[in-house]
């Protein structure tokens, strides 16, 4: 089987706009309007002032990212203190708490990026992790998905899809998800995955895996399910011959846009 290398460089940039103040409309030159109008323009550039500052020091600003923030929070506190206890309706988040606990830089390695899965106008949550490895020529990234994030109507934040280490899950440019899982060192599933927005959830449309069994050769058997959502896991599905590794490293999204917590929380 071959490995499956992904190298990508994830920075992002969030650009904050000024307000302007209207200019205060002429009045009569008399000592009242004067001073009244002295009075709201130190008001207007104190305002200004003011919300300059915030933006330099808040996390970014609603652009997008503040539909999320009841659940980035939640996030927050699982990376700051290991405990998911406050994690509440909001799905799946081993794979969050692995990369909290296990990575040398949890702050870098867990970023955040928007993406408008099913383009309906409504940015969808990705949470990543991101680990770079350092080799002899420089370094590569490892890439996957540990959770998806949509909002209904109400504001509602709705948990679509999540991976962890044994689960672990990728999204592609095409827009569908692509997911590697393991039971054992002998078992594989591979299943090919995509959103459905009626449904606000991931669902696989093509499922291979193995059991364990060998050929004559001392090959992996590798089965495609007849029932994605239903795999048989007994070889009563069909035998599709030696297991192989799918080679899909081109088609990966490599989440260039994403930004890192310690860029979202303001702590680089």
């Amino acid at each position: 089987m071959k490995k499956t290398l992904v190298s990508a460089v994830l920075l992002a940039a969030i650009a904050l706009t000024a307000c302007n103040a209207d200019t205060p409309a002429a009045t009569s030159a008399t000592e009242e309007s004067t001073t009244e109008t002295t009075t709201a323009a130190v008001e207007t550039s104190e305002s200004s002032e003011a919300t300059e500052e915030s933006k330099d020091t808040e996390a970014p600003a609603d652009d997008g990212f503040a539909k999320y923030k009841d659940i980035t929070d939640a996030i927050k506190t699982i990376v700051d203190t290991k405990d998911v206890g406050g994690f509440g309706d909001y799905g799946e988040c081993v794979g969050i708490l692995e990369t909290a606990q296990l990575s040398e830089d949890p702050m870098a390695a867990l970023k955040y990026e928007l993406i408008d899965i099913d383009n309906n106008g409504t940015d969808e949550l990705f949470v990543i992790s991101d680990e770079e490895t350092k080799v002899e020529n420089g370094s590569y990234h490892t890439i996957f998905v540990l959770g998806v994030y949509t909002v209904d109507g109400d504001g509602k934040i709705i948990p679509v899809t999540a991976g962890w280490a044994r689960n672990r899950l990728q999204y592609m440019k095409d827009g569908t998800f692509y997911r590697t899982g393991s039971g054992s060192a002998n078992t594989v599933v591979v299943e090919f995955q995509k959103y459905f927005p009626d449904k606000n959830t991931v669902e696989s449309y093509e499922c291979y895996y193995t059991t364990g069994e060998t050929d004559s050769d001392g090959n992996m058997i590798m089965y495609k399910a007849k029932d994605p959502a239903a795999p048989a896991f007994d070889g009563s599905d069909e035998n599709v011959g030696p297991y192989e590794e799918f080679q899909i490293a081109d088609d990966i999204y490599t989440f260039d846009n994403a930004v890192s917590f310690a860029d979202f929380y303001g702590k680089n």
